[in-house]
């Protein structure tokens, strides 16, 4: 699945699940008046009442949890692969010549990242020769990325459940914050 795939179900999922809740609120207010007592407040729309709309609900929250979660885990997957790929025998060679040196300078080490840095381990092999030498570089960016894809996974299944909907979780506003702040930057439509 690609990056675009997965962003794109990402938010459908987030619209379905908006959708569900609203339909579902406006059906428990209605069930809620037609046995409601002569007399009694009108109630208000946009939550959820009585125990069987909102136990139907959560159930169909933990399918939207479980759809989100194959979404990510199978990115996950693919990145965990990336990151514990072995890296080329040049790769390797110039992580030793790099022990062998007596100091590198930030270029250096920058340049080297720049032509060996797309295999995590090389990453992580020249940046702990570097530090061991005074030059520090940023964290791996596959690392990074994986990171970021955890903690989406992790917002994604919060997300989605009827707490976070009867919180205003479900807005078109807040929808389109959360994807835009957690879903497009990590996962972006062009890469």
């Amino acid at each position: 699945m690609t990056t675009q795939q997965a962003n794109y179900q990402l938010k459908t999922i987030l619209d379905k699940f908006a959708k569900d809740y609203q339909t579902t609120a406006e059906t428990s207010r209605i069930a809620f008046m037609q046995s409601a007592k002569g007399g009694d407040m009108v109630p208000a729309p946009g939550h959820i009442y009585g125990n069987d709309h909102k136990a139907r609900f959560e159930e169909r929250c933990r399918g939207y949890q479980a759809e989100a979660d194959g979404v990510l885990t199978s990115i996950i997957a693919d990145v965990r692969a990336k990151a514990t790929e072995a890296p080329s025998a040049e790769a390797v060679r110039v992580v030793q010549m790099l022990q062998l040196r007596e100091d590198l300078t930030a270029d250096e080490v920058n340049n080297l990242l720049s032509v060996y840095g797309d295999n995590a381990q090389a990453y992580k092999a020249i940046a702990s020769v570097a530090a061991s030498k005074d030059v520090h570089v940023p964290p791996c960016p596959i690392d990074e990325e994986l990171k970021a894809l955890e903690d989406l996974q992790r917002d994604m299944v919060k997300t989605l459940t009827l707490s976070s909907a009867e919180g205003g979780h479900v807005t078109g506003s807040f929808l389109s914050f959360f994807a835009s702040m957690n879903i497009d930057p990590i996962l972006p439509t062009e890469k």
